[in-house]
């Protein structure tokens, strides 16, 4: 699970921050 975790704050992470704090509106989709 790490890997998959790891991977998935990688690709939403860079979106989350540039967003700020909106991973579930801006990035689940």
């Amino acid at each position: 699970i790490s890997v998959i975790v790891q991977e998935t704050l990688h690709a939403i992470g860079a979106k989350t921050i540039v967003v700020g704090h909106t991973p579930q509106l801006s990035g689940a989709n």
